[in-house]
């Protein structure tokens, strides 16, 4: 199967919760046989030696960079937006027509979108079957947030929280499958009426992390 993963950062070194889940994804989607491409839609730079980790798992990978210089764009876009700001600040026109060129070339099988911050590009292939992985329910976290915030930053957290809130559940109309990491999370998102959320939990990469072995009275 010919699958496109959109990513919102690049998966590499994995010091996040976001790449861990994705790097771990791809690498069993293509330990299984598929044809994965990636694309990453990224802010920071591409270091080499990121790069070389990432393609020696194999796959094709796609680098489209983010214009900080398009940052004041996005937030006057907000003004008359319902849309999360962190939305609005990664989905860029230029990355939208570069993104379309890459669907058109591959013309993918599956479109498998990580974050909400990646939906929009994905939102509008009618033809082609789509996965969102909402990771988390950022407005669960965002509510956390605006409760602890100052007093001169609460009204931005409580605006992203509302705007997030109800994009979580709008978006979900253009999914043919959405999916999570907990059930907590889950029931943070309203869904329309006909939709669920299918909870995919993270694992334990045991070549990387291995307890040591406990012996006596204490073994388990």
């Amino acid at each position: 199967m010919k699958i496109v993963v959109t990513l919102s950062r690049i998966p590499f070194p994995l010091e996040k919760g976001d790449k861990l889940r994705a790097y771990h994804q791809i690498k069993s989607l293509i330990e299984a046989g598929h044809d994965v491409h990636i694309v990453c839609f990224h802010f920071e730079k591409t270091l080499t030696e990121n790069i070389s980790a990432l393609e020696k798992l194999g796959g094709n990978w796609h680098w489209i960079p983010l214009a900080k210089s398009a940052i004041p764009i996005g937030i006057l876009k907000g003004l008359w937006s319902h849309h999360p700001w962190q939305v609005l600040l990664f989905h860029q026109q230029h990355a939208q027509k570069k993104f379309s060129e890459i669907i058109k070339e591959i013309q993918p099988d599956v479109l498998y979108s990580q974050m909400i911050r990646t939906a929009e590009y994905t939102k509008h292939f009618h033809d082609i079957p789509k996965i969102l992985d909402y990771m988390d329910a950022l407005s669960l976290g965002l509510q956390k947030r605006k409760d602890k915030a100052p007093w001169y930053t609460k009204w931005f957290w409580s605006d992203e929280w509302e705007r997030v809130k109800k994009y979580e559940s709008i978006i979900a109309h253009y999914f043919d499958a959405l999916t999570i990491i907990s059930q907590k999370d889950a029931n943070g998102i309203v869904l329309p009426e006909g939709k669920k959320i299918n909870v995919i939990s993270n694992g334990i990469d045991f070549d990387f992390f291995s307890p040591n072995n406990i012996s006596g009275n204490n073994a388990v």
